[in-house]
């Protein structure tokens, strides 16, 4: 029997025995280079291989010129159940609240999954909460919908939002 597993982590230390159950596998299939490493590091010694993940560019493709949002509309995107709050997304609607107090030309797009928790928009009706799963079409137009993406994760095992949003053209910060 042959086993591998495919997986990813977010911070250069595993958790505590993880590498004894990874070392269990014929082979340990990661996204990047770095997570190799990291696995490598924290005494993962089976074979390893990176796979990185990727987007459809038949989807996750650029607007069409000229046919971006008529706002300033900032946007950022997570799983925020399960420990997903290291996606970080109530800091980016903290900081834009602040940054942008009384500005009518600008908006914020927050994308979460159904299971997240709901984030808190200090009632600002610029901040608009998308709560629910998107099929992949869907999610490219709520890209292109963006002026720009951003990110303030803790850590990310690969940021698939990040290279979907710059597949739409979408530029981040």
């Amino acid at each position: 029997l042959f086993r591998s597993a495919w997986t990813m982590w977010e911070t250069d230390t595993l958790p505590r025995g993880s590498a004894k159950h990874l070392n269990k596998c014929g082979l340990l299939l990661v996204p990047s280079k770095w997570g190799c490493d990291c696995f490598r590091a924290n005494g993962v010694t089976v074979p390893s291989e990176v796979v990185p993940l990727g987007y459809d560019p038949e989807v996750f493709c650029p607007r069409p010129a000229g046919g971006g949002p008529d706002l300033c509309t900032f946007g950022t995107a997570g799983a925020l159940d399960e420990g997903g709050l290291r996606k970080n997304v109530q800091r980016v609607i903290d900081l834009f609240v602040r940054a942008f107090p009384n500005n009518p030309g600008v908006r914020l797009k927050v994308k979460i999954t159904p299971r997240s928790p709901m984030v808190r928009t200090h009632g600002d009706p610029r901040v608009e909460v998308v709560h629910t799963s998107m099929a992949p079409a869907a999610l490219a137009d709520w890209y292109r919908s963006l002026t720009c993406y951003v990110n303030a994760s803790y850590g990310e095992g690969f940021g698939l939002h990040l290279l979907e949003a710059m597949g739409c053209g979408v530029p981040l910060i």
